[in-house]
């Protein structure tokens, strides 16, 4: 039987903001006995990584999240465990929330939360916190979750309402004024009025269609797939948002393989839907003179996609909670943006990480499967 010392002391961590709670577990980790029946109480997993990426301690539940005895974690490289470019993490202060799906354990999605350990302000290796996606493990979380996303039906509903109205006005009136540019005589200001008007239209049929999936994306909706260029939808997507872009005078730099489409079976809609949701992201945290570095890798399953800025960066406290609905650290942010991005980007069979450190910018990696068929992370028989 537990004592009640170990049971406050579970309560305590539970309820502890990730920074908090990491400082916590990082000062007494060298404690045995006593201290790892703590540990193997968690319902959480934690793993320890020393400098070179070996795990130094697991806990009781990490092995069963993960699917692997404690013997086959303990002085094995987290590399050979986890699928994935873990150098970043090991040999930087970055801090990071990244979703995994392990094929061996059906219907095993888990979350895990990365951050370093310090010791004399140097680093001294890394520390995951790893949770259960399939399984809630506290009723009241269950019930907030549950109660967040009903909430979250409302407003898209109410959304879809109100906002087309005005949609459908404009739309007309835009009409009317394609009738009057169209009388008047060619000249180089036409041309403008014309060009003009022209973005305006597909603009406002984009926030047509983006009100409308906003909608479905809060109430699961088959995806209409088909084969489309990630390299043309991403050029599509950065004229779209050029003027913007312009205005804040911030430059977008590409690394994208010379003559190669990048094509994957995908729901063209909602991946434009998640680019731009990323890419404002990405400029709304810079202030002036930025830049966003946008990567596309053409990897033998899947089509990977970096987007890294040189804003603000994201704090640890927010890091644990940047999926969750209603989340957000913008004064007029909704905090929906990356719910729908998350969900969206699971829907297809990919994966997302983001990475970051306060005041030293945010890095988004999104892995999208060339076809239909989900990636493979890890397998237990081959451990890459």
């Amino acid at each position: 039987m537990k004592s009640g010392i170990i049971h406050k002391f579970i309560k305590y961590i539970r309820n502890a903001e990730p920074e908090e709670a990491k400082n916590i577990l990082s000062s007494i980790l060298n404690e045995k006995g006593f201290l790892e029946s703590v540990f193997d109480s968690l319902k959480e997993g934690v793993l320890i990584l020393d400098e070179n990426g070996k795990i130094t301690y697991a806990n009781h539940s990490s092995t069963q999240l993960l699917g692997f005895k404690k013997k086959e974690l303990k002085n094995h490289y987290i590399q050979s465990i986890i699928r994935g470019s873990w150098e970043t993490f090991l040999h930087s202060n970055r801090t990071a929330n990244r979703d995994i799906e392990l094929p061996h354990l059906k219907n095993s999605i888990l979350n895990i939360y990365i951050s370093p350990l310090e010791k004399e302000k140097k680093k001294a290796g890394t520390m995951i916190l790893i949770r259960n996606l399939q399984k809630n493990q506290e009723n009241e979380s269950q019930t907030s979750r549950q109660e967040k996303l009903n909430s979250l039906s409302l407003l898209s509903a109410g959304l879809a309402h109100e906002i087309g109205n005005p949609l459908n006005s404009l739309n007309i009136h835009m009409q009317l004024m394609r009738r009057e540019i169209d009388s008047l005589q060619e000249n180089e200001t036409s041309k403008i009025l014309k060009n003009n008007l022209v973005i305006a239209e597909k603009e406002i049929q984009r926030l047509d269609e983006i009100l409308q999936r906003f909608l479905h994306s809060t109430r699961p909706k088959f995806l209409q797939r088909k084969t489309i260029s990630l390299r043309d939808t991403f050029f599509e997507v950065s004229s779209l948002l050029k003027a913007e872009l312009e205005k804040q005078n911030i430059k977008l730099s590409f690394k994208i393989p010379k003559d190669d489409p990048l094509f994957i079976e995908a729901d063209k809609g909602y991946i434009e839907q998640i680019l731009i949701n990323i890419l404002k992201n990405s400029y709304q945290a810079i202030k002036k003179q930025g830049i966003i570095e946008i990567e596309l890798q053409n990897l033998k399953y899947r089509i990977g996609i970096l987007i890294k800025d040189n804003g603000k960066g994201i704090n640890p406290e927010m890091m644990n909670r940047l999926f969750e609905p209603y989340c957000s650290n913008k004064k007029k942010g909704t905090g929906l943006g990356l719910f729908i991005v998350r969900r969206l980007v699971h829907e297809h069979g990919g994966e997302i990480t983001i990475e970051s450190q306060e005041n030293k910018g945010c890095l988004v990696r999104i892995y999208l499967p060339k076809g239909i068929e989900k990636p493979r992370l890890v397998t237990k028989e081959n451990k890459e």
